[in-house]
């Protein structure tokens, strides 16, 4: 991690990691990328157990594959491939950081997103949310959520009652260290106006009638009624929280991070043009000259002396 000073602030940023990285995994000549995943590819598990032998020649591919955390149980070349892409991503934004500016003055906001059922092999939502303060980013979180929801606004509600979580333990945190009040509320945006007045609504909803989610609405209720949260809704391609619930295009990314974030201008004189794949293009660019992945993989393979069934098998 490290600091640099600019002229509206300090930047926090983890070029100097990414680039160490980047050289020790070998990835230092892959054309970088705009966005870390492909926004229209479907990652699931692989179907045979084989798939955990396979070890790319020259790679720690198992140090790749955490970054993929949720299939490391049957990882397979798919994943490899996802890996590669969030290394290219590394590789375009290493001099990019949170930026931290002087005499900024804003409320707490919490902005939230659920994807509903997203994961294909256990169809759990997946919640995502950017904590700012001051307009500042200080916290976020990108996690699968404990249990399947029926329902998109059970999963917008369950995201809901994790940000009133976080809103109530911030603000005590703030006020004991800096033994004042001047932050006593939080407003927290969403996109889902079933959950918002799900929330608001003093009429008891017979709907939910198990125990885990009838808590989650009294909860919010009682930080509504105290006023220790706000809600406020807001549209989908206004929500900062989107981009981690799944994977999107370039330009969602930027729209959400171009305002907390910048960039280290003399490190970027140097950077060469990002490429990246066709769906995460929105404009029309020249071909890229991407490394020939089909021939590495098959190499690897190769290598390792798999038969045509497991090889075939590997294959997203």
């Amino acid at each position: 991690m490290k600091l640099d000073l600019v002229n509206d602030g300090l930047i926090l940023h983890q070029d100097q990691y990414i680039e160490c990285k980047l050289s020790e995994f070998n990835f230092s000549h892959f054309p970088p990328s705009t966005c870390p995943l492909n926004p229209k590819a479907h990652i699931q598990s692989a179907t045979t157990d084989k798939v955990s032998q396979f070890a790319a020649p020259g790679v720690n591919y198992r140090a790749l594959i955490n970054k993929l955390s949720q299939f490391l149980k049957r990882p397979g070349i798919n994943h490899y491939r996802a890996a590669v892409q969030v290394f290219r991503y590394l590789h375009h934004t290493k001099s990019r950081g949170l930026l931290f500016s002087k005499n900024s003055s804003a409320p707490l906001i919490i902005a939230v997103d659920a994807d509903w059922g997203n994961c294909p092999n256990t169809r759990r939502s997946h919640t995502g949310s950017i904590l700012l303060l001051n307009n500042h980013v200080i916290s976020w979180e990108s996690t699968k959520q404990c249990t399947v929801s029926l329902s998109s606004t059970e999963a917008e509600y369950k995201a809901l009652s994790d940000a009133g979580k976080e809103a109530s333990w911030l603000i005590n945190l703030y006020q004991e260290i800096f033994l004042d009040d001047s932050v006593t509320s939080a407003t927290i945006q969403i996109d889902n106006r079933g959950a918002i007045d799900l929330a608001r609504s003093q009429v008891s909803q017979n709907g939910f009638c198990t125990k885990h989610m009838d808590l989650r609405l009294h909860f919010i209720r009682d930080l509504l009624k105290s006023k220790i949260i706000s809600l406020k809704y807001v549209l989908s391609a206004s929500n900062p929280a989107d981009f981690l619930t799944k994977p999107v295009g370039k330009n969602n990314i930027i729209r959400a991070l171009h305002p907390y974030t910048s960039s280290l201008l003399t490190l970027c004189a140097s950077r060469s043009i990002a490429q990246s794949m066709g769906a995460c293009q929105d404009v029309v660019m020249g071909p890229p000259t991407e490394p020939n992945y089909d021939n590495f993989i098959a190499d690897a393979i190769n290598q390792i002396g798999l038969d045509q069934n497991t090889a075939e098998a590997l294959n997203p």
